[in-house]
């Protein structure tokens, strides 16, 4: 099931919360203990109710877009500075130039190979959980918007499967699948190391950027 973490279209955390709730009934959460009932009875049963509360966090975290296992729930959506999906930006948001094609994608590449700029690549797909997320928080974040100023921001649009150009698009740089983040240094050589798959907080997607 941890493989699942590098495949972002699916719903880990709802896997996670059935896992865990199955498991947390059949350990007795649900049930009365008898008078007499062993030690190991209420064992089970203590570390069968911890499963099943964890279950149902994970489950409530996985219908918001959530994916980490030991944090089912964040309230990083609740904060000043990545507003709730749904809200009006008062920072602003990271402008990204939307790339279709191959061909678009090279000559952007070129251009910011000619200015001397560092380039950001995103893949993004409207289906894509933790893209839509990182859409509504980490590229709202003031300080992720202020960092980005300085590169040439592009994401390629991966989200119809029957669009001829999205193999050519994934194959141009290795990219299997959405959300994948890319950074280039200015001679449109990329950082490898800093290539980045799945939901980014804004605090951990701005010391990757700051460590470049």
């Amino acid at each position: 099931i941890y493989l699942l973490q590098a495949i972002p279209a699916i719903p880990v955390l709802l896997l996670w919360a059935m896992l865990f709730i199955v498991t947390g009934v059949y350990l007795g959460a649900t049930q009365g203990l008898p008078a007499q009932a062993s030690g190991l009875r209420y064992l089970a049963k203590g570390v069968g109710t911890v499963l099943l509360i964890w279950g149902v966090l994970a489950m409530i975290g996985g219908f918001i877009g959530q994916r980490d296992i030991l944090h089912p729930i964040s309230l990083e959506g609740l904060s000043v500075n990545n507003p709730i999906v749904g809200s009006s930006p008062n920072t602003g948001e990271v402008s990204f130039i939307t790339i279709h094609r191959l061909e678009d994608l090279n000559r952007q590449m070129a251009v910011a190979k000619r200015k001397q700029q560092p380039v950001f690549l995103d893949y993004y797909a409207d289906w894509c959980i933790d893209c839509v997320r990182m859409k509504k928080t980490t590229f709202r974040n003031k300080d992720v918007v202020n960092t980005l100023a300085n590169f040439v921001c592009l994401q390629v649009d991966v989200t119809d499967p029957n669009d001829p150009e999205l193999r050519a698009l994934k194959q141009a740089y290795g990219v299997f699948g959405p959300p994948a983040m890319l950074f280039f240094n200015p001679e449109g050589i990329e950082i490898k190391q800093h290539r980045t798959y799945g939901y980014r907080s804004s605090e951990i997607f701005l010391s990757l950027v700051k460590s470049i």
